[in-house]
């Protein structure tokens, strides 16, 4: 039987969340079952998040089911989560409850003191996510773009709502630049690794102190 994170890899990326089915819910509500695990707080009125390992799962309070959940990939004891996949059932989306869970779980864990890290490439939703959480009043001075190329120099490039989006994420696809100007994103146009200014850079929200 496949792990809950193997698979993530085989559900479609649906905007900037991994939109898992019931069965694969079934699955991450198993793993949840048999771990150890620690509540971390209601992160909505009706949603709390829990911590088993490394990874992060939000259970729907008055079912007690596993509705979503972060897949991280630094080791468990740290409070610094570089985000692998975030998943979250059709039924508990936005369009469906009013509210994100992603964004949610992940301001929660913001104010307990993690730092988290997206990946250097994104959807136009998962950068609409971060677009998002960059410009929140509660978040936007947390967020900050980093430059740091593969064993190269890890640059602080400042607060990110103050830069050009065009700084920060890049896409040579056409189709992928029209989506997320959709959402008000402009990507910088990929054109080589060596003048593309967005590559290589990701964004960090850093831990409330």
């Amino acid at each position: 039987m496949k792990t809950y994170r193997q698979l993530l890899e085989d559900i479609e990326l649906i905007s900037g969340i991994r939109r898992a089915t019931r069965g694969d819910m079934n699955t991450a509500q198993d793993e949840f079952d048999y771990s150890n695990k620690k509540n971390l707080g209601k992160i909505h009125k009706d949603y709390s998040l829990y911590k088993s390992g490394g990874d992060f799962f939000i259970i729907h309070d008055k079912s007690n089911k596993v509705v979503g959940n972060i897949s991280n990939q630094t080791p468990h004891k740290s409070k610094h989560l570089e985000v692998e996949a975030t998943a979250v059932h059709p039924d508990h989306t936005k369009k469906k409850i009013g509210h994100s869970l992603a964004v949610a779980a992940y301001k929660h864990l913001h104010k307990q003191g993690y730092t988290i890290r997206s990946g250097n490439e994104q959807s136009p939703g998962g950068a609409s996510i971060w677009h998002g959480l960059m410009n929140d009043p509660q978040t936007k001075k947390y967020v900050h773009a980093v430059h740091h190329p593969y064993g190269g120099k890890k640059t602080d490039l400042g607060q990110a709502s103050k830069l050009h989006t065009g700084d920060i994420w890049q896409s040579g696809s056409g189709e992928v630049r029209r989506k997320a100007a959709s959402k008000g994103i402009r990507m910088h146009k990929y054109s080589s690794d060596a003048t593309d200014k967005a590559m290589d850079t990701h964004l960090e929200l850093r831990a409330k102190k």
